[in-house]
């Protein structure tokens, strides 16, 4: 005869790990993970208002979601700075101080 178990309490704990994984890895992104109530999962933007959901992830299967997660995101190159061009302002602060060094080196007579 077969026996019909109940599931295990491991295996709930583990999907409910696996959410909570899933989760933790869209916020850092900026994202949260949403259950509507036909039972299937939304992948919404939180940084902008409204919050909306991502184009493709409204309405599907939390593999989806997890797969646009962890997906790595593109390496963005640091930004060049420029160096400041020296101002007109500048120049007449050297000029002053290589002046005050001149009379400092004369003891201080002007």
């Amino acid at each position: 005869m077969l026996y019909l178990t109940p599931a295990s309490p491991t295996c709930k704990n583990n999907e409910r790990n696996h959410l909570a994984r899933v989760r933790r890895l869209a916020k850092k992104r900026g994202f949260r993970v949403l259950k509507d109530w036909s039972g299937t999962w939304s992948l919404v933007d939180a940084r902008i208002q409204p919050p909306r959901a991502l184009v493709g992830l409204f309405h599907v299967s939390l593999t989806k979601i997890e797969t646009a997660v962890l997906t790595p995101l593109p390496e963005v190159p640091p930004r060049r700075r420029k160096a400041p061009a020296p101002s007109a302002n500048e120049s007449a602060v050297a000029g002053l101080m290589t002046a005050l060094r001149a009379t400092a080196g004369n003891g201080g007579a002007l």
